[in-house]
């Protein structure tokens, strides 16, 4: 029996861990303005880059901060698309 809970437990875990993710790539598509944690986070910053910041909320973790745009971080591509990541070393 409770084997049968814990069954159900880690179903129920693998559950909310994949709509977590999904609802993190959602975010991730549809940002608009992205702050300097999210950006190291989840995208990069191509070398020597100059980006512009203003004070807003970050669609990412909804933090009333400086932001910029997600392009400023490669559109999180590495996030979004992991195999970009490879691609970019070849």
């Amino acid at each position: 029996m409770l084997l049968a809970y814990l069954q159900i437990g880690i179903k129920y875990m693998n559950i909310i861990t994949e709509q977590m993710e999904r609802n993190l790539k959602n975010k991730l598509m549809n940002a608009s303005w992205v702050c300097h944690k999210c950006g190291q986070k989840y995208g990069s910053q191509p070398e020597n880059h100059i980006a512009t910041y203003h004070m807003d909320t970050c669609d990412v973790c909804d933090d009333y901060t400086m932001v910029t745009e997600p392009r400023d971080y490669r559109y999180f591509r590495d996030t979004l698309n992991p195999r970009n990541k490879q691609d970019d070393k070849n």
